[in-house]
């Protein structure tokens, strides 16, 4: 990376650096294992020894020091078990990435004019921000996996799925004045049905709950969250181009820390409309949000 700069400052700026992407795939079966790994190159702002200053609001402080982050990441995918006679299938993933010399950022509110004396005396104004980037010298890694079941049955129309997943995950970041580890965990279960008794009748339902955990060394605990989401969509399709499509969720989000709040909110619709084949005009008619407080109408 080269820049010559002549305003606001002159100076040169010349780093070298050298990207390494190796990749691996392989494919069989229904199995599939890929490994590849990739590098993260700093912007010339973020590697100069002086504040660029084009946005005077949101300045970005370089660090000459800091160096480029490797990152390599391994999928796994397969296909367990399958029944062409029953129609029910397993399947599992595993999924992991380690990130080394992870570039971390770190922020600074001004609420007054501040002399910036590791940046020769560089004078931030009063409702600046001012970001800046190191290096940690821990990695950051995330590993996940899941497993997943299936079913259709072809007399009935109806298609079932089942998946079970966990994640983990460990990133350094600023927290104060140091730099501290946040670990997520989280726990996820989905299910779906899909009926379609008819070629013109479709019944989709989805129920999704996910359970997350936050917490860093420095200072424990800090988010213990439930999410759970379930929807019905209906969609039948009269004669002469003409269908109706129903929507309904129910979204719950509760925090179990007892810091944050509880929040229910159900969003329904229905929209009616006409297709017209020929020309590919289609013409909706909707109502929205007709469960809360809110409306909308398109």
């Amino acid at each position: 990376q080269k820049d010559d700069e002549y305003l606001p400052a002159h100076a040169a700026f010349s780093h070298r650096y050298l990207d390494i992407a190796p990749s691996f795939s392989y494919e069989k079966n229904m199995r599939a294992i890929r490994i590849s790994g990739k590098s993260q190159i700093p912007s010339v702002e973020q590697t100069r020894g002086r504040v660029s200053d084009a946005n005077p609001l949101v300045l970005t402080g370089g660090n000459p020091d800091l160096r480029q982050a490797y990152t390599a990441t391994f999928s796994y995918m397969d296909n367990l078990f399958m029944s062409k006679d029953s129609g029910f299938s397993i399947g599992m993933s595993l999924n992991a990435f380690c990130t080394l010399n992870p570039i971390v950022s770190r922020s600074f509110y001004f609420t007054e004019d501040t002399e910036l004396n590791m940046y020769d005396g560089y004078l931030a104004h009063a409702g600046s921000i001012l970001n800046t980037f190191t290096n940690a010298t821990d990695p950051a890694y995330s590993v996940d996996a899941g497993v997943s079941f299936a079913r259709r049955d072809q007399k009935l129309n109806l298609s079932s799925s089942l998946s079970l997943s966990g994640a983990f995950e460990s990133r350094p970041q600023y927290l104060g004045n140091g730099i501290a580890h946040v670990s997520t965990s989280r726990v996820n279960v989905k299910l779906t049905e899909m009926y379609r008794p008819s070629r013109n009748f479709r019944l989709n339902f989805t129920a999704n709950s996910t359970y997350t955990n936050a917490s860093s060394d420095a200072s424990g605990p800090i988010a213990q969250i439930l999410a759970t989401n379930a929807s019905l969509t209906l969609k039948y399709d009269f004669s002469h181009g003409y269908f109706i499509n129903s929507d309904t969720n129910v979204i719950w989000h509760q925090d179990l820390s007892g810091s944050g709040r509880n929040n229910l909110n159900i969003p329904a619709g229905v929209e009616i409309g006409k297709r017209f084949e020929k020309n590919g005009l289609v013409i909706n008619v909707g109502a929205y949000d007709l469960l809360n407080r809110g409306s909308a109408y398109s």
